[in-house]
C-alpha cells in the first residue's frame, strides 16, 4: 500500500467525509511488496530538506516501519532509520534517529535493504 499527498479535491465527497481529515489528502493504492520496496527506496535515498537540520547540523533520518501479519506468525513490526549524506545512505543502528551508522549505501544497497524489509521481513 503506498500513501500520497494531495490537494483536496474539489467538490463534496461523502466517502472521504467518513475517512476524517486524512481522507480528503491521502489516496491509497495497493502494490507489491517489490514495487513498494523500488517506491520506499526513492524515497529514503534522497536527503531530506535542509530546512529540517538539527540545530547541531545534522538531517534528519527517514524511518520506514513495516508490520506484518503473515499466515501462522504473530504479528511482527520492523523498523529501519536511514540518514542519506550526498550520494550515501547510512543504516542506523536500533531504527532510531539517534542511532550510530551501522554501514553505508548506494541507492541499490538501500534497493536491497527495502526488499529484505518487504519481502522476507528482515533489516
Amino acid at each position: 500500500m503506498g500513501e500520497f499527498s494531495e490537494a483536496a479535491p474539489p467538490g463534496p465527497f461523502p466517502h472521504l467525509v467518513k475517512l476524517g481529515v486524512l481522507g480528503r489528502f491521502y489516496r491509497y493504492v495497493l502494490v507489491s511488496r517489490g514495487t513498494a520496496a523500488d517506491w520506499l527506496t526513492e524515497w529514503a535515498a534522497k536527503p531530506a530538506p535542509e530546512s529540517t537540520r538539527s540545530p547541531g547540523g545534522r538531517l534528519p533520518s527517514r524511518r520506514v516501519s513495516v508490520f506484518r501479519h503473515d499466515e501462522g506468525a504473530d504479528f511482527r513490526g520492523f523498523t529501519v532509520a536511514l540518514r542519506t549524506t550526498g550520494e550515501r545512505t547510512e543504516l542506523l543502528a536500533g531504527g532510531r534517529d539517534d542511532g550510530e551508522p551501522v554501514s553505508e549505501h548506494d541507492r541499490e544497497g538501500v534497493r536491497g535493504i527495502m526488499r529484505d524489509l518487504m519481502v522476507a521481513g528482515r533489516s
